[in-house]
C-alpha cells in the first residue's frame, strides 16, 4: 500500500516531522534520523519495492512511531503504543526485510550497540516480535548507518565507534546464537573479518557535511563506507539513496 501522505509531506519538508505519529523525538539528530529512513522508503518504492509502515504488532499502520532512543524490538503481544518499522519486499523475489531505528545489537561482550538505522530480514524481525519481552538482534548486521547531523566535519571517534559496535555484535559462532543475523561467508575466524573488514555488509556513516582526514582514512580501511553533503536535492542524499537501493537488490545472505 503507498506510504501515507503525512510521510510523503515529510520528504518536502524535514520540520513536518514535528506533526508525524504518536511518538516521535524532537531532537535534530533524531529529524535527520527518520527524515533518512523515510526518504529510503520511498526511493525503494519508487523502485518497485512493497513497501508498508507497521506497528510493532506486524499490522499495516498509517502512522509511523519512531524509537526515541535506543531500544530493542517489542514483541507483537506488547501493549500500547510501541516503535513502528518500515516493511520493505522487493519486487525480483519476493526476499522480505524491514527498516528500524535506534535498534540495539547484543554484541559478544554482552554490552548493547544501538545504530541510528538498520535493515533486518523480516524472518529475523518475526522471531523477535514472537518472543514474551522485547530482545536485540545479535549478530554481523546486515545493513547500518550512522547518522550525524553535525555542523562541522564528522570525527575520528564516530568511526572509531561504529567499527567497535560491529565488530562486537559479530558473533564467533553462529551455532551459539538463538536469535541472530550473519553475513553469509564471513566468519570472524578468517583473516578479513578479523581485520574489521566487513565488506559483505552495508555499515554507513551519513552526513549532511564532510569527513575529517582522520575519519577517512579510518573508515575506508573498514570498508565503512561515507556519505557527505546528504540533505533535501543534494547529489549526496541522491549517492546515498541509490548505493543502499543497489546492494539491497543484490543482497542473498
Amino acid at each position: 500500500m503507498p506510504l501515507p501522505s503525512d510521510i510523503q509531506t515529510l520528504l518536502q519538508n524535514i520540520t513536518s516531522i514535528r506533526g508525524i505519529g504518536v511518538h516521535v523525538a524532537q531532537t535534530a539528530g533524531k529529524i535527520y534520523e527518520l527524515w533518512l529512513a523515510a526518504q529510503i522508503a520511498h526511493a525503494l518504492q519508487n523502485g518497485g519495492w512493497i513497501v508498508e509502515i507497521r506497528a510493532h504488532t506486524d499490522l499495516a499502520d498509517q502512522k509511523f512511531i519512531q524509537r526515541g532512543s535506543p531500544g530493542r524490538i517489542h514483541p507483537r503481544t506488547a501493549s500500547g503504543p510501541k516503535p513502528s518499522f518500515f516493511y520493505l519486499k522487493r519486487p525480483a523475489d519476493g526476499a522480505e526485510f524491514e527498516l528500524h531505528n535506534s535498534v540495539t545489537f547484543t554484541g559478544r561482550s554482552g554490552a548493547e550497540h544501538e545504530f541510528d538505522l538498520c535493515i533486518l530480514k523480516y524472518d529475523l524481525g518475526t522471531s523477535l516480535r514472537n518472543l514474551h519481552a522485547a530482545n536485540s538482534a545479535t549478530g554481523h548486521p546486515m545493513y547500518v548507518v550512522e547518522c550525524k547531523e553535525y555542523v562541522d566535519a564528522v570525527g575520528i571517534a564516530v568511526p572509531r565507534g561504529v567499527i567497535a559496535s560491529v565488530f562486537d555484535a559479530t558473533h564467533w559462532k553462529r551455532s551459539a546464537l538463538r536469535h541472530q543475523q550473519v553475513i553469509e561467508g564471513v566468519s570472524v575466524t578468517n583473516q578479513s573479518a578479523l581485520a574489521g573488514r566487513f565488506s559483505k555488509g552495508f555499515v554507513a556513516i551519513v552526513t549532511p557535511n564532510g569527513f575529517s582526514g582522520g575519519a577517512d582514512r579510518l573508515a575506508r580501511r573498514y570498508n565503512v563506507r561515507q556519505f557527505g553533503d546528504v540533505e533535501m536535492g543534494t547529489p549526496g542524499l541522491q549517492h546515498f539513496l541509490s548505493a543502499t537501493s543497489t546492494w539491497l537488490a543484490s543482497y542473498q545472505g
